[in-house]
């Protein structure tokens, strides 16, 4: 049977008085890097700066990295669920008491890798009207989920990505796959291309500090 539902999706704007910026892109495309380099940036401002990062490493956030990690198997959507969880205990327990006290929280990683892993793991191709309905199913699990200020986008090829994964030495993520990488990068590109006002691709292949000042000349 085929019904059709139409509804709006409230998605909270930060309304306290810290600020909250998000670095995304596939592994290996150096947010990490940009996170503490924005953090240092500010600090030396004087002011206040909470670094996090997601998953968390709460008791929700340790399931999800042991299923990242391959250490057990689970669906594409229960898994969703799971980082939808522990978004909503990061928020609540860090992210917001940290902007009501005027903190600036810098993350790596926000509801927006959601949407592109989500859709990534569908291999939609170029459907537009399917990844446009797995988007809303995604972000229909965030509303009411406060988002972020501004969200950068580190845009790196993904064999440049597969490199410096490779250069960790770290034990490879489901993610941590060319083709998937491949995939991945794409959907970043077209959440980008969604939501302007709030998603900022940065071009990646630069040097860290060209990176860097692309950063800051956006904020």
């Amino acid at each position: 049977m085929q019904y059709h539902i139409q509804f709006d999706l409230q998605l909270v704007t930060n309304n306290f008085p810290g600020k909250y910026y998000a670095f995304e892109g596939i592994d290996g495309s150096g947010k990490t890097t940009q996170v503490q380099k924005l953090a240092e940036y500010f600090r030396k401002q004087g002011k206040e700066v909470l670094i996090t990062k997601e998953p968390t490493h709460n008791v929700v956030g340790e399931l999800i990295h042991k299923v990242i990690y391959k250490e057990i198997a689970m669906p594409s959507m229960a898994l969703q669920h799971l980082f939808a969880a522990d978004r909503s205990v990061h928020l609540e327990t860090e992210v917001i008491p940290a902007l009501k006290k005027g903190t600036i929280v810098i993350s790596d990683r926000s509801l927006w890798s959601a949407v592109a892993y989500g859709i990534s793991d569908l291999n939609l191709k170029d459907n537009e009207k399917e990844r446009l309905l797995v988007a809303h199913n995604v972000l229909a699990l965030y509303g009411g989920y406060l988002i972020p200020d501004k969200t950068f986008v580190i845009d790196v090829p993904y064999t440049t990505a597969i490199d410096r994964v490779e250069k960790r030495g770290e034990g490879q993520t489901l993610y941590e796959k060319a083709e998937i990488l491949s995939r991945v990068q794409k959907e970043y590109e077209w959440l980008a291309n969604k939501f302007p006002e709030i998603l900022k691709i940065i071009n990646g292949v630069q040097n860290v500090e060209e990176v860097f000042t692309e950063v800051v000349s956006s904020i």
